[in-house]
């Protein structure tokens, strides 16, 4: 009986150590998946960021389809006199997304910060809105 117990227990420490070994494996490709994943978000945050700066100025100048540039017959171009609404209208909305887009990266993490107390965080540390850093 004893011998029988042990082969049982031989086999359940080998079956076991299968699944440790397993388990590591599993965890070595998540942490490279991770990795992978990490360096794909920061290159969506730079296209977001582009985006922030260029798009504002692209959608108002389809609303306007105004021409910018008047040619002359001697083809000099002047610049048309309603470009200046252009630039006074495109410059406050760029800035008002840009305004938008910092405050709803920070909000979320103020408000956790509230819930839970982490005062590091109420103070302005972690931007990002993610997991702290170590």
């Amino acid at each position: 009986m004893a011998q029988k117990d042990a082969k049982v227990h031989i086999r359940v420490a080998e079956l076991s150590a299968n699944i440790a070994q397993a388990t590591m494996q599993d965890s070595t490709a998540m942490k490279e998946l991770a990795t992978e994943s990490k360096k794909d978000s920061s290159a969506m945050k730079i296209l977001t960021i582009l985006g922030i700066f260029f798009l504002p100025g692209a959608s108002i100048a389809a609303i306007f389809a105004m021409p910018t540039f008047n040619w002359d017959d001697d083809g000099v171009p002047t610049i048309n006199s309603g470009f200046k609404y252009y630039w006074s209208i495109t410059i406050p909305v760029t800035l008002l997304v840009l305004f938008i887009w910092i405050l709803a990266r920070m909000l979320p993490t103020r408000i956790q910060s509230l819930i839970t107390g982490n005062r590091r965080t109420l103070l302005g540390g972690n931007f990002g809105g993610g997991m702290e850093r170590k």
